[in-house]
């Protein structure tokens, strides 16, 4: 009697842990230097601005900057300052929770056959913010979307693919929403007059305090 309790013991104790294990490893990866970004060919009645972005991947940058010179008009003297950030956070599914403790109680083995053992709620967001030549903020805009991911053994531990598409339809969204306060930002940018290499410094400045 007392052996089949300090087994049942055992056995608890290894459950607990295992799905332990399956509501810890929700994490997936993210390649930022991976990430696609597609063509968004969306025009827009901005005067030129200026990338004061910090602290994005630079290869992730270099996609935004190229769609950011085909939205402004790249012909005329700067007029401000624009930044961009992306966030991503996740969550077990109510769904996943289930997969989880049926992983766990069956010691991985549905994984094996190709069952996933969780499923997470990815939540990705994108800003763009805009700023006058003197490092004012003018407009900031914001869009926020979610997609599910499964993870098995053998797949869905990268998520990179499917955050690339979801902030590929916000981006879009963002743009789209500039161009419909496109008038008002504009006369905002011009009143406060163009980029100078004097006033270039006390702007970035300004912006980066204003991110902290």
């Amino acid at each position: 009697m007392a052996n089949k309790k300090i087994w049942l013991g055992i056995l608890a104790m290894a459950l607990v842990l295992v799905f332990g294990l399956g509501l810890t490893s929700c994490e997936t990866t993210l390649n930022w230097q991976k990430l696609e970004l597609g063509d968004l060919n969306v025009r827009g009645q901005l005067p030129n601005l200026q990338n004061a972005t910090t602290g994005v991947d630079s290869e992730w940058m270099n996609r935004v900057e190229r769609i950011m010179s085909n939205f402004v008009d790249t012909s005329g003297e700067q007029m401000g300052y624009y930044t961009v950030n992306f966030t991503r956070s996740y969550r077990l599914s109510d769904g996943g929770y289930v997969l989880s403790f049926l992983t766990g109680f069956f010691v991985y083995t549905p994984a094996l056959f190709g069952m996933p053992f969780q499923v997470t709620t990815e939540t990705v967001s994108a800003y763009l913010s805009i700023y006058d030549s003197q490092g004012n903020l003018v407009e900031s805009f914001r869009r926020t979307g979610d997609f599910t991911l499964a993870t098995g053994l053998y797949y869905g531990h990268d998520a990179t693919k499917k955050a690339g598409e979801k902030y590929t339809e916000l981006f879009k969204d963002l743009l789209e929403q500039v161009n419909m306060k496109s008038k008002s930002i504009t006369d905002l940018l011009n009143a406060a007059g163009p980029v100078t290499i004097g006033n270039t410094t006390a702007a970035r400045s300004k912006i980066v305090q204003s991110k902290l």
